[in-house]
């Protein structure tokens, strides 16, 4: 990355919204007993933060052991690794999956890039932008290192005093038949759920950006609008996401700062063919893709 790179892109965000419809999934390997082993990783939360990893084949991790994890960006040249610690195991019915923290991230950058991470991280903290107390640059590049490939983007739906409350997350594992939804403590409407309660969650639609992030105050539609919404047969805002499921919740792990869903899903449906779903990333991973046909830029 150059600085003639730096100065064309200054203005893009710092978790840049983009289309990527048809890139090709990270591939992740975990080293444990000195074997390298691929594995799926799911970003959940962000203070600590935590990740869901599933394996293909069984295994079974101790804890206190030296533990690694590393993946590629997408243009092949760089290399990001983690250390990660393990937090628990969590058994579902066909799999078990593991929650571990990431300890310490390695993101490669040069000279140039770490010093312009750097500079984003200072203008972000004079802006009071993060929600994280005693936020660190330790901390921000763990979470930098999780947004490397393009992180899907989710509208949440809770049904509330009759009124649907929506509001957008980055913070999901999809397993199995299973979801993993990563909230914060402050989210009221979250927070209500009580274990067997139904609510949505839906794919952003990256044509819709601006105004599903209207939502991230967990701002309501007028309510003339609202009232049409609800008269709508089995859809919540069906014109700002692709796909969508009704959830049920089954269990809660809370935390100081975070909450975890764990939520089965017990119905899916299919509504914008036509549109793409949203995703996000870091902006210094962004600026290095500018020959990646396969990432568009989401404008707005």
């Amino acid at each position: 990355m150059s600085i003639l790179n730096i100065i064309k892109n200054r203005k893009i965000k710092e978790y840049q919204p983009v289309s990527a419809s048809h890139f090709k999934s990270a591939t992740y390997h975990i080293c444990y007993n000195n074997k390298w082993i691929e594995c799926n990783v799911f970003h959940i939360l962000y203070h600590p933060v935590l990740i869901l990893v599933s394996f293909t084949d069984s295994i079974n991790i101790v804890h206190n052991a030296n533990i690694y994890l590393k993946t590629k960006h997408l243009n092949g040249r760089k290399d990001i690794s983690m250390e990660l610690k393990l937090i628990q195991n969590i058994p579902l019915h066909d799999q078990s999956i593991w929650l571990f923290e990431v300890i310490n991230a390695h993101l490669s950058l040069n000279m140039i890039e770490h010093w312009y991470l750097k500079r984003i991280y200072n203008y972000s903290q004079r802006k009071g932008a993060n929600f994280i107390p005693n936020f660190t640059f330790d901390h921000y590049k763990k979470i930098v290192a999780m947004f490397v490939n393009p992180k899907k983007t989710y509208l949440i739906s809770i049904k509330n005093d009759k009124i649907y409350h929506h509001f957008p997350i980055d913070l999901c594992a999809e397993i199995s038949s299973y979801n993993f939804i990563g909230i914060r403590n402050s989210n009221k409407h979250a927070s209500s759920l009580k274990i067997n309660e139904e609510f949505y969650m839906s794919t952003a639609a990256c044509e819709n950006y601006e105004e599903i992030y209207k939502l991230g105050k967990f701002s309501n539609l007028n309510c003339k609008e609202q009232n049409n919404r609800e008269q709508s047969a089995m859809t919540v805002l069906p014109d700002i996401y692709c796909a969508q499921k009704k959830v049920k919740l089954v269990d809660k792990l809370i935390l100081e700062f975070q909450t975890i869903y764990v939520t089965k899903t017990i119905e899916t449906s299919n509504f914008n063919h036509s549109k793409k779903p949203l995703f996000h990333l870091h902006k210094i991973w962004y600026m290095q893709l500018n020959n990646l046909k396969n990432i568009e830029l989401v404008q707005n």
